[in-house]
C-alpha cells in the first residue's frame, strides 16, 4: 500500500526506550522517573533483569527493523524514535524538517490507547515540536487493535503454539497487557474495555470456550500507586486450581519484544507457573509476522482517511 506524499510526507514510529547496554539503565531510570528519588536497589534490580536476558533491550533494532519494512510497503520515509531515549523525538523532528517535510503521521507501537501512554507519547512529540518552533502538521494514530489484521496476526499465532501442546483442553490462553496506574483511569476510559472486546474478537477466531481464555495485566512496578488489575500474579494460581497444565500467555498489548516479555513473561512469570505444575509460554510477538508493516501501514491509512 503506497501512500500518496502530497497527503503526508513522512511517519514516525514512537516507543518507550530501552538501553543498548548496562551502561545505560541508569539514565534512561532517571528519564523515567524524571524528578521522583530513584532508588539504587531499583536500579540494581533493573540491571540484573536486563543482564539476565543479554544485557540489552532489543527494542531499539526491533523499532528500526519495523521502521525499514514499513519504509518499503508504503513509499514513505519513516523515522523511529523512543519517548525516553535513544533514537530521540527532536533528532527525528529535526531530521523531517532539514528535509522540508510539513506533515507526518505519528504512530505508536502500542495497539491500545490509554491515557498513561498514547498521551505520553504525543505530548512529547508536542513539546519537542514546540520547543523548536516547529510549524509541522502532525495527525496521531492513538491505538490499531481494531484493524483487523492485529487479530488475525495474534490468532495465528496462539494457534500454532498451542497446537504444540497434545492436551489442548488442559491449555489456558492468558491474553495480558501493561498495566497502568488506576489515576489514569477516567470515567469512560476505553482501556479495559477495549482490552476485552479484542481478546474477545481473537478468541472467536479460534473458537475459545470462555473458559479457557481470560485478561489480566502485568508488569506493575512495586510503588505506592494502585495499579489496574488482576495481575498475572494473581491468575496463574486460579488458572492452577481449575486443572490446568499450559498457559499460553499472549502479549498483546505490546508487538514486541523488550524487557516486560523476555524477563517478565519468560523469567519471573514463568517461575511462578512452575511453582503450581503449569508450563508457561508464548507465541512470537507481531513484529516477526510479514503482515505487521501491512497492519501498520493500514493505521497509518486510517489516521488520514
Amino acid at each position: 500500500m503506497t501512500l500518496p506524499k502530497k497527503v503526508v510526507d513522512a511517519v514516525l514510529l514512537l516507543a518507550h526506550g530501552g538501553p543498548r547496554d548496562l551502561s545505560e539503565v541508569r539514565p534512561l531510570l532517571r528519564r523515567v522517573v524524571k524528578t521522583r528519588p530513584l532508588d539504587h536497589a531499583l536500579i540494581a534490580d533493573i540491571k540484573e533483569r536486563y543482564r539476565q536476558i543479554g544485557g540489552y533491550s532489543p527494542l531499539p533494532l526491533g523499532g528500526y527493523t519495523c521502521a525499514r519494512q514499513l519504509e518499503r510497503r508504503t513509499g514513505l520515509p519513516i523515522f523511529f524514535a523512543t519517548q525516553y531515549w535513544y533514537p530521540d523525538i527532536s533528532s527525528a523532528l529535526q531530521e523531517m524538517r532539514s528535509r522540508n517535510f510539513e506533515r507526518f503521521v505519528a504512530l505508536p507501537l502500542s495497539p491500545f490507547f490509554n491515557a498513561f501512554s498514547a498521551l505520553g507519547y504525543e505530548g512529547s512529540v508536542r513539546r519537542c515540536m514546540a520547543r523548536a518552533a516547529s510549524n509541522m502538521h502532525m495527525r496521531f494514530v492513538d491505538s490499531f487493535e481494531r484493524q483487523a489484521l492485529f487479530s488475525a496476526i495474534w490468532g495465528d499465532a496462539i494457534r500454532a503454539h498451542v497446537r504444540r501442546h497434545q492436551d489442548r483442553e488442559k491449555t489456558f490462553v492468558l491474553f495480558t497487557a501493561h498495566s497502568i496506574p488506576l489515576t489514569f483511569i477516567k470515567p469512560n476510559d476505553r482501556y479495559v474495555a477495549s482490552l476485552h472486546e479484542a481478546a474477545a474478537r481473537i478468541a472467536h477466531r479460534l473458537s475459545l470456550h470462555q473458559s479457557h481464555w481470560t485478561v489480566c495485566f502485568q508488569s506493575a512496578p512495586e510503588d505506592k500507586r494502585k495499579w489496574i488489575g488482576p495481575h498475572i500474579e494473581e491468575c496463574l494460581p486460579k488458572i492452577a486450581g481449575h486443572g490446568f497444565k499450559h498457559v499460553v500467555v499472549a502479549p498483546f498489548g505490546f508487538v514486541q519484544d523488550h524487557i516486560e516479555t523476555l524477563y517478565d513473561i519468560d523469567i519471573s512469570y514463568a517461575h511462578i507457573a512452575r511453582r503450581f505444575n503449569m508450563t508457561l509460554s508464548r507465541p512470537p510477538m507481531p513484529i516477526a509476522d510479514t503482515r505487521f508493516s501491512e497492519l501498520l501501514s493500514a493505521a497509518v491509512q486510517g489516521a488520514l482517511a
